[in-house]
């Protein structure tokens, strides 16, 4: 995190919980006190999928546009195209777009990647998605466009374990002159008995031998609460400390706090040099984030960002109302990471939407409450329901509501 930069990076990933946000702000911590830096705004179609985002600057007191997103949808609400437009002024200028292509099962079997010019919209990359007899994402394409032909680019291959828990995921470039492909770097994650993740590893590929580069650690306490992550960085021939990160949870078990260190070799010791600081609503909802820097001269910390959002009352979305029950796939899936998830209600009933992993345990609960007749729309970034980062596999969402269930299968890739 830096306090000069005008990008700023979180080392957490921000929990919307079970709402959608129709607004985010961000301050900037000067002399003064806080400045606006930075909004957001985010507009969602009627059946709830985001359907519009924009982001723009605060210059001398006016608004600059930065960049808008708009996504568009197919009858069966999966995302079919992406737009992204530049702010030039005072008008979107069309600049890149992505469009999606699925299977008849619903699965994403192709992105492909376009830029615009003077003579229209040009083709750049592509990625192609394969899977396995149990829908499980194994192998992506990279693939380049040079004049009007398809070249490989890179691939990446993914392993699972019995249960469906990732386990592997090789990156490989292609050799145009032996024409296979080659290993390049090689990502492990290993689980404990609770599906918690507890290490991830970096290799690369060098003389034909795959070498250690980096790891991460996880531990866990007795509610499995994450409660840090220690990097390593593997020099000559043994592990050594680079970073950590340190979480702490109020008394609702909701991320309150999470402390970045470095490993002072001199010392040989940890010590602070960033945190985050959150803040939730009563339904739960992270409404603010603190960025801080910690200060060894001044053994203070030093206010750096602050994020704020802003959700739209009430969840439901307006009329018409749907005729059935149904819960639609999440979107994107694969996710990385967070994914949509959207149900229409045809009456009103008692509802539960709820994660599950593999062994059938119960992760998040996203809703449960009362709701009336309506389209609904929750988010999940793969945390559980106490804050805590949950391991990449399968899982699956569960909706249950007047006596009648559906249940979805979702990826949630590294």
């Amino acid at each position: 995190i830096s306090s000069t930069s005008s990008q700023f990076s979180p080392f957490t990933t921000r929990d919307l919980h079970d709402s959608h946000p129709d607004s985010m702000f961000v301050r900037v911590w000067n002399e003064s006190g806080w400045s606006l830096l930075q909004r957001e705004t985010y507009l969602y179609t009627s059946s709830g999928e985001l359907s519009q985002e924009s982001q723009y600057y605060r210059v001398t007191g006016q608004w600059l546009k930065v960049w808008r997103h708009e996504l568009s949808y197919n009858a069966q609400e999966q995302l079919v195209e992406w737009l992204n437009l530049e702010g030039i002024e005072s008008s979107w200028v069309d600049d890149t777009r992505e469009r999606f292509t699925y299977d008849t099962q619903g699965r994403l079997i192709q992105k492909l990647q376009q830029e615009t010019s003077e003579a229209g919209w040009n083709s750049n990359t592509r990625l192609t998605y394969t899977y396995t007899p149990d829908d499980l994402l194994s192998e992506e394409i990279l693939e380049t466009k040079v004049l009007s032909d398809w070249f490989y680019d890179s691939s990446k291959l993914y392993g699972y374990s019995t249960t469906g828990a990732l386990t592997t995921c090789m990156i490989r470039s292609w050799d145009y002159d032996a024409e296979v492909w080659r290993g390049d770097s090689l990502f492990t994650y290993d689980h404990d008995g609770a599906g918690n993740l507890i290490q991830y590893q970096v290799q690369y590929q060098e003389a034909d031998a795959w070498q250690n580069a980096l790891r991460e650690n996880y531990t866990y306490d007795s509610s499995d609460h994450t409660i840090d992550k220690i990097t390593q960085l593997w020099l000559g021939s043994n592990w050594y400390n680079s970073e950590r990160i340190v979480y702490e949870y109020n008394t609702s078990g909701l991320l309150s706090t999470a402390i970045q260190q470095e490993w002072d070799y001199d010392e040989d010791q940890w010590f602070d040099t960033a945190r985050e600081v959150f803040t939730h609503d009563d339904q739960g909802d992270q409404v603010t984030m603190t960025t801080q820097q910690w200060s060894r001269g001044e053994e203070a910390w030093i206010n750096v960002y602050h994020f704020q959002w802003h959700y739209p009352e009430p969840s439901a979305i307006d009329p018409p109302q749907p005729r059935t029950f149904v819960l639609n796939q999440n979107y994107p899936n694969p996710f990385n990471p967070s994914t949509s998830i959207s149900y229409n209600l045809q009456q009103s009933s008692t509802t539960r939407l709820v994660i599950y992993d593999l062994q059938g345990r119960e992760i998040s609960v996203l809703k449960a409450a009362q709701q009336p007749p309506g389209r609904y729309l929750y988010r999940w970034n793969g945390l559980d329901q106490s804050g805590n980062p949950v391991s990449t596999g399968v899982y699956f969402c569960r909706l249950s509501a007047g006596g009648k269930n559906q249940t979805i299968k979702m990826l949630y890739l590294p």
